[in-house]
């Protein structure tokens, strides 16, 4: 998984927020980490397979970008 360094406060969120890549982002620690990367207020991205379950994503469709993407696809 690539992550933009992110600069956290508790005290104060940051004034800009980052552009987040999570591959994988539709399993289990994934998932958990698009979470928390959204709670930071960051933007985030999601690569996922075309036919992948993104159940564990479904309360979160509306604050991500789902980028459907078989990297094992060379076209």
């Amino acid at each position: 998984m690539l992550l933009a360094p992110v600069a956290v406060s508790q005290s104060h969120p940051p004034a800009v927020a980052h552009r987040v890549l999570v591959t994988g982002g539709a399993g289990f620690i994934g998932s958990h980490l698009v979470r928390r990367i959204v709670r930071e207020g960051q933007e985030v991205h999601v690569l996922h397979r075309p036919n992948g379950d993104l159940s564990k994503l479904a309360d979160l469709v509306s604050a991500i970008r789902l980028w459907p993407c078989d990297l094992l696809d060379g076209e």
